[in-house]
């Protein structure tokens, strides 16, 4: 039985030979400033730049064998199989657009925060984020709530058919491809 086989069946509750061991590397991965590649077939690196931008570095110990792999590489390493590709490729199977949202994002590399302003018909919302960690949210005032809400009426989630075919191929029978969602679009923002 491969990995493939093994997470499904798990999710339909049937019998296995053994336990799927699926470790989230991605922490030390980007941490250890190791460098990844996007998969042949997808040109967008920006997740992965956010990966590597946003995870705090740290000076941990890096075997050797593993300085020039790819987190695939690892995963197949290790005998272990890899969950999210938007973690272990930089594959996002999910879109998120708005139509009269603009959203514009800076980074202040001296202090490692990146600045989102959210601008609408009915105001912006501005939040502030350090190693993925939100130092300032969007919602300060009872107001903001009204453009958050408009915000969230705006927002288009779009499944990417073509950046699953690449996730699935890459994954193989190492694994299947999962992702989760933010806990609600309202909780997401706020």
């Amino acid at each position: 039985m491969n990995f493939r086989e093994r997470t499904l069946r798990t999710f339909q509750k049937k019998k296995i030979d053994k336990i799927v061991w699926q470790p989230r590397i991605y922490y030390w991965y980007y941490g250890n400033r190791l460098r990844n590649k996007v998969p042949d077939g997808y040109k967008d690196r920006s997740t992965l730049n956010s990966l590597y931008d946003n995870i705090q570095p740290y000076n941990g110990n890096v075997p050797e064998k593993y300085k020039d792999k790819t987190m695939m590489e690892i995963y197949h390493d290790l005998d272990a199989s890899p969950r999210y590709p938007q973690e272990v490729l930089g594959v996002r199977i999910f879109k998120f657009k708005n139509k009269k949202v603009t959203t514009k994002s800076r980074d202040n590399e001296k202090q490692r925060k990146i600045i989102i302003v959210h601008e609408t018909p009915l105001g912006s919302l501005r939040e502030v984020t350090k190693h993925g960690y939100h130092t300032e949210y969007p919602i300060k005032t009872l107001s903001d709530l009204e453009i958050m809400e408009y915000i969230l009426a705006d927002t288009e989630f779009e499944f990417d058919g073509e950046a699953f075919k690449i996730a699935d191929r890459e994954f193989g029978e190492r694994g299947i491809i999962q992702t989760f969602y933010p806990r609600s679009p309202l909780q997401r923002l706020i």
